[in-house]
């Protein structure tokens, strides 16, 4: 931390332009842990040098209906005004997204009905990776039978 407030101080950022470039590079660059290298494309250089030029007071819009929104207004300006009542209205935490998705896989009757998965199996599966691809499926199903398809047990 004491590098991070030194290395600040040192550029001249103010304090807002110092928590700016925070939320930009949110971590420290960790080294690869294979042979495949970790990728950050929305860190990388090229991409950021837009974000970071932007003046700070053109990153908030005041007009926005919620804290969260406001101060995503750049990224809020990109949509259709008609979306603005779709979007999330406070930051969202995905601590346990995976858990809680991974447990609607165990209701796939279509998956059961197709004869893609046995139903006694699927009862006693825990592990999330597969549970979530069983989700996958069965919303894949879903919506191919919304658009009328015939699916059929093999």
């Amino acid at each position: 931390m004491d590098t991070q407030v030194a290395a600040h101080a040192a550029a001249g950022r103010s304090w807002a332009q110092a928590d700016a470039r925070d939320a930009a590079f949110p971590r420290e660059a960790i080294p690869p842990a294979g042979v495949v290298a970790e990728a950050s494309p929305f860190l990388h250089e090229t991409f950021l040098a837009a974000p970071l030029a932007l003046p700070l007071g053109d990153r908030y819009h005041p007009g926005l209906p919620t804290p969260y929104l406001r101060c995503k207004a750049q990224v809020v300006r990109l949509l259709p005004a008609a979306a603005l009542p779709l979007l999330p209205q406070r930051k969202q935490y995905f601590k346990t997204a995976l858990a809680n998705a991974s447990t609607s896989g165990c209701r796939a009757p279509r998956c059961v009905e197709a004869g893609l998965l046995d139903g006694q199996a699927l009862a006693v599966e825990s592990d999330p990776a597969v549970l979530l691809v069983v989700a996958a499926l069965e919303r894949w199903l879903t919506g191919a039978e919304q658009k009328a398809a015939a699916i059929t047990s093999g």
